[in-house]
This record gives C-alpha cells, sequence and structure tokens, in this order.
C-alpha cells in the first residue's frame, strides 16, 4: 500500500472536505467543488488519482445517478459514493453505475471509512474487466445504453467518442491502469473515423484484446478480420449478443 494515497473529493460542502482532510492525514487531498472540475481534472489525467470520492444528493436531486455514471464513463479509478440521504438500496444502485461502493455522511464512523476505503484502494471489491468502448456520435445513444448494461454486469466501462486519434489513445491509457479490452463499436459513420483508420493498427500490435462490435451493417476493417466479431445489428437480439459479449470479457486469454 502507497504511503500517500492521491484521492480527489468532489463535494460541494467545504466543511466535509475539512473534516475528510483532518481524519485521513494518510490521503493526500485533491478537492474540486462540482461535477465539472471533477470530471475536467479526470480527463487531463495529471494527477494519478488512487480513488475518486463522490457526493451525490441521492435524496433530492433526480439527477444523481446520472452524474455518478458521467464520472465513471471517464475513468478506470474506483469510485465511492457518499451521501447524507441514503435508503437501504444506496450500494447496489451505485454499484450498478458504476461506483466500487458506497458511504453515509449520516453514519461517519472512521474505522468502518478507513476500511472500506483500504479495500477499494487494495482492490478487494473483485477485479472486474476494464473495457474501452469507441463510437461514432451518430450511435451515442445505442453506446451509452450497452456501456449502462455493460456496467450493470459489474464491467468498468469509459466511453470514448471515435472523432480522431487522440483522445481514444489516451483513454486507452487512462490514468495508468491498464485497459483488459478495447471494444470498436462499427458503424458506416464509424469507419470513417482516424481511430479506426490511423490508431486501430497499432494498438493491434499490443497486449489488448480486441472485440469488435457491429452495430450498423458495414465491413470489417482489414485489422479486425482476423477477430470474432459479435453483431448487435439485429436489436432484437440485444440480450443474446450481450450474453455473448460478457461471457468473453470474462474468459480467459
Amino acid at each position: 500500500m502507497k504511503e500517500k494515497w492521491n484521492v480527489l473529493l468532489i463535494d460541494d460542502e467545504l466543511e466535509f472536505h475539512q473534516l475528510f482532510r483532518a481524519a485521513f492525514p494518510e490521503v493526500e487531498l485533491f478537492s474540486t467543488y462540482s461535477i465539472r472540475g471533477g470530471s475536467w481534472l479526470i480527463e487531463q489525467s495529471l494527477i494519478p488519482f488512487d480513488l475518486i470520492i463522490l457526493d451525490l444528493n441521492l435524496h433530492e436531486d433526480s439527477q444523481a445517478f446520472e452524474k455518478l455514471k458521467r464520472i465513471s464513463r471517464l475513468t478506470f479509478i474506483p469510485i465511492i459514493v457518499v451521501s447524507t440521504y441514503a435508503d437501504h438500496n444506496a450500494r447496489f444502485e451505485v454499484q450498478k453505475r458504476g461506483a466500487s461502493d458506497f458511504l453515509s455522511k449520516g453514519n461517519f464512523d472512521l474505522n468502518n471509512w478507513l476500511g472500506i476505503l483500504k479495500k477499494v484502494l487494495a482492490g478487494a471489491v473483485g477485479q472486474q474487466p476494464r473495457v474501452v468502448l469507441t463510437f461514432a456520435e451518430e450511435d451515442q445513444s445505442f453506446i451509452e445504453y450497452l456501456g449502462d448494461k455493460l456496467m450493470e454486469n459489474k464491467v468498468n466501462v469509459v466511453l470514448c467518442q471515435s472523432v480522431g486519434d487522440h483522445n481514444c489513445m489516451s483513454s486507452v491509457r487512462k490514468n495508468g491502469k491498464p485497459t483488459d479490452f478495447l471494444l470498436p463499436t462499427l458503424s458506416p459513420k464509424a469507419l470513417e473515423s482516424d481511430f479506426l483508420k490511423i490508431s486501430l493498427p497499432e494498438l493491434e500490435k499490443q497486449n489488448l484484446r480486441l472485440i469488435p462490435l457491429i452495430i450498423k451493417p458495414c465491413d470489417l476493417p482489414e485489422a479486425l478480420k482476423s477477430k470474432r466479431a459479435i453483431s448487435f445489428v439485429d436489436y432484437h437480439q440485444f440480450n443474446s449478443c450481450l450474453k455473448e459479449l460478457l461471457a468473453a470479457l470474462r474468459s480467459p486469454v
């Protein structure tokens, strides 16, 4: 375990930042008071965060779970959600949307919180596949739905719009966390991207498992013809295709 953990705390209450800093001297705390600020820090990848603590108002904010998904789709860094308001389903609901665990501010027990932090940082919550889903803008709605279903099945997902080369490459190497799978989603529009034309052949040379996902009728790029593709073209077969994909993500190399 590191001597100092780099923790990003996203919370709009100054008092909680002060409490957290005083309670956990083993933490190098980086504070931001908004989702937008937290998203920017994560996307820049300037600091190798070990953990994200995200405050959500689960009682009054109807967009709380969407905010969690927005953060979890950016990174493989483990996320612990904290909230003043929570019910007995809170842990299940946040884990379904990409969080590693949940803690209640209304029951701040130092030893319990420290135990959860150590468990998450040590990876005791279980090893989940890490995947990057690339997509074209016009396919975003379907890809977000697929990403949600993968997260519900305990897969860590980062979404990357394939508008070019740079952003997808940085997502594959996000914050030093290794990517297990690259899932290039294929459609006529996606085939126009620089990522598929330029970067994909380079990534194929790395120890990265590629599973092409065909979401609209199109031909496989040359670099992917040797790969086993999964077709989601027939949306009526979505559940069986998802089951096939989950089996592939959990199969040994």
